[in-house]
C-alpha cells in the first residue's frame, strides 16, 4: 500500500518508520526538511510540496494522513484546504469545514 504521511514529527515520524517495516511505501512531507532527509535514508520517498505528495501517491484513491500537532501553527488551515480544493483528495467532513473557513 501507498500511504501519504504529512507532518513528520515524533508521532507522524514514528508511524512513518513503522508503515515501512510493515512493507508499506510512504510518500512524505513535513515544512522542516531535517526530518523529510531523514525518512528518506530510512526508504521514504520524500518530497518538497503537498502538490508533490499526491503527484507521487499517484492514481484516485490516495491515502494521505495528516499528523499535524494540537493548537494553532502556521499553514495547517492551508494544508487542508491545499489537499482538498488542489489535489483532488477525500478529507472527513469536519476538516472541510476548517478548510472552507479558513478562506
Amino acid at each position: 500500500m501507498q500511504i501519504g504521511v504529512i507532518g513528520l514529527g515524533r508521532m507522524g515520524g514514528n508511524m512513518t518508520r513503522r508503515l515501512m517495516k510493515a512493507g508499506h511505501h510512504c510518500v512524505v512531507f513535513d515544512a522542516n526538511t531535517k526530518p523529510r532527509e531523514a525518512l528518506a535514508k530510512e526508504g521514504a520517498a520524500a518530497v518538497r510540496s503537498l502538490e508533490d505528495v499526491v503527484r507521487e501517491l499517484g492514481e484516485k484513491p490516495r491515502a494521505i494522513w495528516v499528523m499535524l500537532p494540537a493548537g494553532r501553527i502556521p499553514h495547517a488551515d492551508d494544508t487542508a484546504l491545499t489537499l482538498w480544493r488542489r489535489c483532488g483528495c477525500w478529507l472527513p467532513p469536519h476538516c472541510r469545514l476548517l478548510a472552507i473557513g479558513s478562506k
